[in-house]
């Protein structure tokens, strides 16, 4: 079998990749080792995953699929919150990872991916220079795939070798699902204990999955025959210990307790000019923010238009490479941020070696946070104060995405920005920036960018560009 994009594993991430590229034209054969519906831990989705849905255009169906829909979470965190989304905000969902994961699949098939399901891959060989070979088991036969380009989505067991790195304390996730929980409401619980954390979550189908993370080495070492019952032992201990999930021990878990690792790490390299990983292939991060899912689909949206341009626009090949590259790092900084605060915080009132090793990890991540929220609100510029651009302000070339493609432009950076921004509402920021390296009356600026936008559109940029200190005032 021949084919333009071989994808490994049918996942989020390789589920998406595969459902935009054929929606551009792209042949892609999608190899999933596992039948759908699968059972599958981390069914929490944040708001934040609307517009990835919407982008893929399934926001509709997923929304029909009767999945839970909670608007609040109850956290134990140092001191007990609970947390409810802004009013504007649409509530995310708790699902049924099975179902949501089928949806997505079979959106790539209706969208003109071939999928091969259940089928086993062996590991790719490259026979040359966007020739890969692909040993396949399907159907109780063996094939090969041919493929000049491979998206690996195949999850932490990569099928394509490369070095990972691990950034987090080591953490391990114990799970089961609890079907006749006596837990009630559709919140999202989170808690944090002495030297471990709780999740838990209720699922469409009335059970309840409650999971806690421990670091491993609480599990110690013994042989195949007593490891279960360590495991089992431990996860009831542990969950009698927390006011928010213990509810579950009234009933019995729906089969065995179950042991994943929960580590956070990435690949040192996330993509070639004939390869990329997708999903947590290339990244996997810190449990707690609960946007694996989120992250892996925009992974598997932004490779889609790093392998359009290697393949349909290889002068801009360096520029894809180097967009996929920044955007793994910066998805790496900002979930080490969102971890630091949480993990700072229980260190200060928990100072034992669990929430003192992960706060340690981060410590770098939540000096950047600090220096940026130290910001702080800044008051409104008068029509007439005289604007200039900072110094730390530069235009610097950068690759961006529009579309389905990468491209090169010139990009605003400045201390308070997590990325450079090329637009902002759809303007080209770099030509208005250009104007201000001489001082100006507010008013005058926004008379002349009126010229190219709304008046309306002109103040809100200038307006952002004043809260984040990249224009002040020369005055004295």
């Amino acid at each position: 079998m021949n084919c333009e994009v071989c994808v490994l594993g049918g996942g989020p991430a390789g589920a998406a990749f595969a459902l935009r590229l054929a929606q551009i034209g792209h042949q892609v054969v999608v190899v999933e080792k596992h039948p759908f519906p699968r059972p599958h831990i981390g069914e929490s989705l944040p708001p934040g995953i609307l517009p990835l849905l919407q982008t893929l255009g399934l926001r509709l169906k997923i929304e029909s699929a009767g999945f839970l829909r909670p608007r609040r979470a109850i956290i134990r965190w140092g001191e007990e919150r609970q947390r409810d989304p802004a009013s504007w905000q649409e509530p995310g969902f708790q699902v049924d990872r099975g179902l949501f994961d089928q949806i997505l699949l079979q959106a790539a098939a209706q969208a003109g991916a071939t999928i091969l399901q259940p089928a086993q891959a062996g590991c790719p060989t490259r026979n040359g220079p966007a020739d890969w070979r692909i040993p396949v088991r399907h159907n109780g036969s063996r094939r090969e795939i041919r493929s000049r380009f491979i998206a690996d989505a195949s999850g932490r067991r990569a099928l394509l070798r490369g070095r990972n790195v691990r950034y987090s304390a080591p953490t391990l996730a114990m799970y089961a699902y609890w079907p006749q929980s006596p837990l009630c409401g559709l919140e999202t619980r989170v808690e944090a204990g002495r030297s471990q954390w709780y999740w838990g979550a209720p699922l469409p189908d009335g059970s309840f999955n409650a999971t806690v993370f421990i670091d491993p080495r609480r599990l110690g070492r013994s042989n195949c025959a007593k490891a279960q019952s360590r495991l089992e032992d431990l996860y009831r201990r542990l969950l009698r210990s927390s006011t928010l999930l213990e509810g579950c021990l009234e009933g019995e878990p729906m089969g065995a307790v179950t042991a994943c690792d929960a580590t956070s790490y990435h690949a040192a390299d996330p993509v070639g000019q004939d390869w990329i990983k997708l999903g947590e292939t290339s990244l996997s991060i810190d449990p707690l923010s609960s946007q694996g899912v989120q992250s892996a689909i925009r992974s598997g949206i932004q490779g889609v238009a790093v392998v359009n341009t290697l393949i349909r626009y290889p002068e801009n090949g360096q520029t894809a490479l180097e967009f996929y590259r920044q955007r793994q790092q910066e998805t790496i900084r900002r979930h080490r941020a969102l971890s630091a605060q949480f993990y700072g915080e229980m260190a200060q009132v928990s100072p034992g070696p669990f929430w003192q090793a992960r706060a340690k990890s981060s410590t770098a991540a939540s000096a950047t946070t600090q220096v940026r929220a130290s910001r702080g609100l800044r008051r409104a510029f008068r029509p007439e104060e005289k604007l200039m651009l900072s110094a730390d302000a530069k235009i610097l070339q950068t690759p961006v995405m529009e579309g389905n493609r990468i491209v090169p432009r010139r990009a605003l950076t400045h201390p308070s920005l997590d990325r450079p921004v090329a637009f902002l509402g759809g303007i080209d920021l770099a030509p208005l920036l250009e104007g201000l390296g001489n001082a100006q009356a507010a008013c005058r600026i926004l008379d002349r960018w009126s010229l190219q936008m709304s008046p309306e559109k002109a103040l809100r940029i200038l307006l952002w560009l004043w809260e984040k200190a990249i224009v002040s005032s020369v005055e004295r």
